[in-house]
């Protein structure tokens, strides 16, 4: 399956704010800030209607956190490299 025009898919790719090589411990967003972005997102991108949420190593316990939050949002989940440490 491609993401095309004539699919009609609207994918939509994102980096949290203070995150990567510039992120501080201090600005650092925890698990629930990060999913009400996500939500914010899907509520701005597709209002009316349930997502498919893919997400890879810590998107991908965001993408589960959004998905068990909001199960009325979301129709797939695709995790990748789902792994919480201690």
């Amino acid at each position: 399956m491609s993401f095309t025009d004539d699919g009609g898919y609207r994918l939509v790719l994102f980096n949290f704010p203070n995150q990567g090589r510039d992120a501080t411990f201090d600005d650092a967003l925890d698990l629930s800030q990060q999913t009400a972005i996500v939500d914010a997102v899907v509520t701005a991108v597709a209002p009316d209607r349930a997502v498919d949420v893919l997400g890879c190593s810590w998107g991908s316990v965001v993408a589960a956190s959004f998905a068990a939050r909001h199960p009325t949002k979301v129709r797939r989940v695709m995790l990748g490299s789902f792994q919480l440490g201690a």
